[in-house]
């Protein structure tokens, strides 16, 4: 299971609540801080062999390069964390750098599935630009690089989506359908999503969107929308 969405997405928030619901995840950066305070639910070793692996390929998590070459170094940590995996039933994974380099991993897990979570480019933005000081030109560019590759994995793989909201009762009942799509039981009484956080959702300017990122997300919502 891939569960996928950029950066500042609800992620986090998506990871946990399939963790509570079974899902595998194993050791997962889980420790709170500032920004998150229920953790990142990602395993480390993928954070830094991604970033690695964009580093090798000219780019970073923010300058996500156009083609991305893997190296044996970076297919042999693939290989061995899906190993670590086997007989574990019902497994998967969060890391957003994920949603730029899918096609390596899609094709070492033959029977994948994946779900995916994207929010609003501007509240996006702005907390990239709270986090790392990056101009909001910046974080749209981002914002669109990551969701144009979700976008398209919904279309060519049929990955369903869902938007991160402010509304809680919106928010569980897209969880609970992502959820049932993997084929887990949404818990009775889920306690991992906090509708407190990320305490600045829904509180974006109406910042104007360059043409490209309104189109995606015009897409996205209409993705969310048809599943």
């Amino acid at each position: 299971m891939l569960i996928l969405g950029m950066h500042r997405s609800g992620t986090s928030a998506l990871a946990g609540s399939f963790r509570e619901a079974g899902l595998y995840m194993g050791r997962v950066l889980d420790h709170g801080f500032g920004l998150n305070p229920k953790g990142l639910q990602e395993p480390s070793a993928l954070v830094y062999m991604h970033e690695n692996l964009l580093e090798a390929n000219g780019g970073a998590w923010h300058e996500p390069p156009e083609q991305i070459s893997w190296q044996p170094l970076h297919k042999s940590v693939r290989d061995l964390f899906i190993d670590s995996r086997r007989g574990q039933g019902a497994w998967g994974f969060k890391e957003p750098r994920t949603l730029l380099v899918a096609q390596e991993w899609i094709e070492a897990l033959p029977d994948w599935t994946g779900v995916g979570i994207f929010r609003d480019p501007r509240e996006v933005a702005l907390s990239i630009q709270d986090r790392n000081g990056f101009e909001l030109e910046k974080g749209f560019r981002i914002w669109n690089a990551y969701n144009r590759r979700l976008l398209e994995l919904h279309r060519d793989h049929g990955v369903p989506v869902m938007e991160f909201v402010p509304d809680p009762e919106v928010m569980r009942s897209g969880i609970s359908r992502l959820i049932s799509h993997a084929g887990l039981t949404p818990p009775t009484a889920p306690a991992f999503f906090d509708a407190s956080i990320p305490r600045n959702s829904g509180k974006a300017p109406e910042l104007a969107l360059p043409a490209e990122v309104d189109r995606t997300l015009a897409a996205l919502r209409e993705a969310a929308r048809a599943d």
